[in-house]
This record gives structure tokens, C-alpha cells and sequence, in this order.
């Protein structure tokens, strides 16, 4: 059995069930896939005032990153002529 790592709260079974069968078809399937996990969070501690820590914090960041993430990665395969 596999543990998981709760001190931020309970995990729900169910959403942990469809994430392994999720995980096991696509390694099935693709043999080389690969999960990575990203654990976004706004900076903590910093001097608000600088604005060499000026971040923008709004409702798109997210998808912001996400959006940097595919072009980074759509860079990469292109430079390896994939």
C-alpha cells in the first residue's frame, strides 16, 4: 500500500483511486510517461515595497503559468526537431 503525506488535510480516496488509474493507464499505454508535481505559491517574506519583488497576483496566474510552462515545452521539442 502506498502512503501518502496528509499534514495538510485528509485526502479523499476517491480523487487518490482515479488519480493511480489515471497514472497506470497512461504508463500502460506510454511506457516512458512521467508525472511532475508543481507546488505553486506566492512569494513569502518579501519587502512588498521593492519593486525588484513586484509580482503579479491576479486571477489569471494560473493560467499564466500553465501558458509559459506549454511554451517552454513546445520550445524545447522544437529545438530537438520534435
Amino acid at each position: 500500500m502506498t502512503k501518502y503525506i496528509e499534514h495538510h488535510g485528509s485526502l479523499n480516496p476517491l480523487h487518490l483511486a482515479r488519480i493511480e488509474l489515471t497514472v497506470d493507464k497512461a504508463i500502460a499505454e506510454f511506457p516512458k510517461t512521467i508525472a511532475i508535481r508543481f507546488d505553486l505559491r506566492f512569494p513569502f517574506g518579501i519587502d512588498s515595497d521593492n519593486p525588484q519583488f513586484f509580482f503579479n497576483s491576479d486571477a489569471r496566474v494560473i493560467s499564466r503559468f500553465f501558458d509559459s510552462l506549454k511554451a517552454k515545452i513546445q520550445a524545447d521539442l522544437s529545438k530537438r526537431g520534435m
